[in-house]
This record gives C-alpha cells, sequence and structure tokens, in this order.
C-alpha cells in the first residue's frame, strides 16, 4: 500500500510542478499551449537520439 501512496504523490508533485512551469512560462510571455508543448516535448524526449535542442 504504501507504494501506492508514493507513486500517487509523486504523480501528484509531478504535476503541480509541471504547472508551476507553465505558470511561469506564461508569465514570461510564452503562450500557455507553447509552455505546454515546450514541457511535454522535454519530458517525452528520447534520449538515444541526442541531445534535446529548443
Amino acid at each position: 500500500m504504501t507504494k501506492d501512496i508514493d507513486i500517487a504523490e509523486q504523480e501528484e508533485m509531478y504535476e503541480e510542478d509541471k504547472e508551476q512551469r507553465v505558470k511561469e512560462a506564461v508569465k514570461n510571455g510564452m503562450d500557455e499551449i507553447e509552455a505546454r508543448q515546450a514541457i511535454e516535448d522535454e519530458a517525452n524526449h528520447d534520449p538515444a537520439k541526442g541531445p534535446f535542442l529548443e
């Protein structure tokens, strides 16, 4: 049971962090959709394909 709770907590923290990053990007002048896409692209980048370039 504790493992399930830990995973749930980690997922919640990840979502909160992601939302915070989106808010920060929007505050700095980036479009919200672009900010969300950039975060998803970074999270889903395959390191075998080389460095992540923005």
